[in-house]
């Protein structure tokens, strides 16, 4: 996967910086549309798009961490769907954790839930920008994004409490299937492929491993994305998934290893809409 990801985006970087003219292709030059090579000519802004995701791991949380996006949106004189939120937020994900290959209790907050605990016990927001020119059906873009997760695990016979918080710096490619239609004025379904690296910042666990951070591991995670595109907005569903485990199997404290044969799995999904400027 990273591999492939890696030989796409370098694609992308090539064929973004061709010799195709502008002129060739579009006879409004307003946007973008230029006799110049895209390796002589100034970016136009509007190749350039920005985007921001909340995943949390509550259904009412959802609305409370894109109201602000709504207001701002419609404030102003936008549909109140186009910005970096949207009126009808997404995002769910679920953690499992397995000791020795038999699965065991987690308890990282109920979806549906109404109370304190439930609200914002895992949460995660993230920023892209990227650069997707006109006459090309391949872009990239560079993210960066903050994690937080808090969970109970159950391995033995009394409930293990921790908190994580990770630093997300990624990036990704963004495919437009059918360009044409797009310069015909009609919409195109959209491809993204992502990855990002999860550096732990800082982590709390039991009384007796505290804060310590060797505890826990960083890596990376993968996304994909399916969606639509028109001039000036996009949405897309995403999936995403950590290819690392939460806890160090390797860590040792007072000469035990506290998490050897423990496994986790982290995924979700989200939509996620953009704001082209």
């Amino acid at each position: 996967m990273r591999k492939l990801l890696f030989f796409l985006l370098l694609f992308a970087i090539i064929s973004s910086f061709s010799s195709v003219n502008a002129g060739d292709y579009y006879s409004d030059t307003s946007y973008g549309g230029s006799t110049s090579p895209f390796l002589l000519r100034r970016p136009n802004p509007k190749e350039f798009y920005f985007s921001g995701d909340f995943r949390v791991g509550n259904a009412w949380s959802n609305v409370i961490a894109y109201l602000p996006l709504d207001i701002i949106n419609w404030s102003s004189g936008g549909s109140g769907c186009i910005g970096l939120g949207g009126l009808i937020p997404l995002s769910a994900q679920w953690i499992e954790i397995e000791k020795d290959g038999q699965e065991i209790e987690v308890d990282y907050g109920n979806y549906y839930g109404f109370k304190a605990k439930d609200f914002f016990r895992s949460f995660e927001a993230n920023l892209r920008f990227g650069w997707q020119p006109n006459l090309s059906f391949i872009g990239i873009y560079a993210s960066l994004g903050y994690q937080f997760n808090k969970l109970k695990m159950k391995p033995d016979d009394m409930w293990l409490k921790y908190t994580l918080n990770y630093l997300k710096p990624g990036m990704g490619i963004r495919i437009i299937l059918f360009p044409s239609k797009m310069r015909q004025g009609y919409w195109s379904p959209i491809l993204e492929f992502g990855t990002s690296y999860n550096y732990i910042l800082k982590g709390f666990g039991p009384k007796l491993y505290n804060d310590d951070r060797e505890q826990f591991n960083s890596g990376l995670s993968n996304e994909v994305a399916a969606g639509f595109r028109v001039f000036g907005f996009a949405a897309a569903i995403t999936g995403y998934w950590d290819n690392f485990d939460f806890f160090n199997q390797d860590y040792v404290k007072n000469g035990i290893k506290p998490y050897q044969g423990i496994t986790t799995k982290h995924y979700g999904i989200g939509l996620r809409m953009y704001f082209e400027f």
